[in-house]
């Protein structure tokens, strides 16, 4: 089994590794790490890559699975706007734009539930099926390979035109919704 941690808008390398898994687990159970994918995704602005974070509560909890999100303040407008101003000129947005931001701005009482609905339909938008399953024990026993601590964000990709490339060059470790809205149908090639 492969182990890998719940990702908000995980990159791609996150999705190579879960493509190319013959079993795969997500691990609810792990102890949250902070300033990680769990929470954060990174997307490519004008000035470069730019990291969103989804705030979170305080809690006494540590376990990812009962990580609770915090909507003290507007941090969903704040992430549709800087995605809808990053990827308005990319081929494929608009065509994506009204389910991916009905899913993102959702009411999730949990981390682990949001991250499950943006990867759920990022799997059907790039015509991967569904094959993990989720655990809310830690997992200890039979891994094969462990991805919970892969540092997702410096992952080097095969190029493909984003739309900031003429002020930036290519920027590398950004969410898969990077390359979907800017290649679309075409995007499994550069997954696989």
């Amino acid at each position: 089994m492969d182990v890998l941690s719940t990702a908000y808008l995980p990159g791609i390398l996150y999705i190579r590794q879960y493509l190319q898994s013959s079993n795969p687990v997500i691990d609810l159970g792990e102890h949250y790490i902070k300033q990680t994918h769990r929470n954060r995704g990174m997307i490519c602005s004008s000035n470069g890559p730019l990291t969103l974070t989804v705030p979170l509560r305080k809690s006494g909890s540590r376990k990812t699975g009962e990580m609770e999100i915090s909507y003290t303040e507007p941090w969903q407008s704040q992430h549709i706007k800087a995605i809808r101003s990053c990827y308005k000129n990319s081929p494929y947005y608009e065509h994506y734009q009204p389910e991916f931001e009905a899913i993102l701005g959702g009411q999730f009482p949990f981390l682990y539930e949001l991250n499950s609905a943006l990867f759920s339909w990022l799997l059907i938008e790039l015509g991967i099926p569904a094959k993990h399953s989720t655990s809310a024990a830690y997992v200890e026993a039979g891994i094969t390979n462990d991805y919970r601590n892969f540092d997702y964000f410096k992952s080097a990709t095969m190029p493909y035109k984003q739309v900031f490339s003429d002020r930036n060059g290519f920027c590398q470790g950004l969410s898969c919704i990077d390359l979907l809205f800017n290649k679309g149908p075409e995007a499994m090639p550069y997954i696989q």
